[in-house]
């Protein structure tokens, strides 16, 4: 969570993720999704909030990589 806290559930990803804005969250895992928002740092084998590190498994490296782009380009001119 953005303050750092941690936030816990019993349900499938899948669904939690059906609930969360769509353009905003990554599935990089079988057990995480990223908010591409926060993302600072993305490599093929993670993504860096900040200081922490979240995994990149290779079922979900191409479509991470491709929603995580599709997100930078979609925002590139917002600074502006």
């Amino acid at each position: 969570m953005a303050d750092h806290s941690a936030l816990q559930c019993y349900s499938k990803l899948d669904d939690i993720l059906e609930e969360l804005p769509e353009d905003s969250f990554v599935r990089c895992h079988q057990s995480f999704a990223v908010n591409v928002f926060y993302v600072t740092e993305m490599t093929d084998s993670h993504f860096r909030i900040d200081s922490k590190v979240i995994s990149i498994s290779k079922k979900y490296q191409k479509s991470a990589k491709d929603k995580y782009y599709a997100y930078l380009f979609m925002n590139m001119n917002r600074g502006r």
